[in-house]
């Protein structure tokens, strides 16, 4: 397994310097600038790949101070503001 892992993170790092390939019209390979899909396909299977076997992340859940206002309750406080001052 440990060989495997290595030779992955191998194949992984050859994909990072990945470069595009051009073919002439008389059969000629013609390289160009970076391939940016393989590059950023080896970048989502290196992050797959650190994320396996790690749970699913959490939301924490929000105290009741800590929740956000709706608009009925902002209504609801520019209302008693106002009644406060034209007392």
């Amino acid at each position: 397994m440990q060989a495997l892992f290595y030779r992955s993170l191998r194949v992984l790092e050859h994909a990072m310097s990945a470069r595009r390939e051009y073919m002439s019209k008389d059969g000629q390979i013609t390289y160009g600038g970076p391939d940016h899909y393989a590059r950023m396909g080896a970048v989502k299977t290196l992050r797959d790949l650190m994320g396996a076997g790690r749970p699913a992340p959490k939301w924490p859940e929000k105290k009741e101070e800590e929740r956000e206002m709706t608009f009925a309750d902002l209504e609801r406080v520019i209302k008693a503001r106002r009644a406060e001052q034209a007392q």
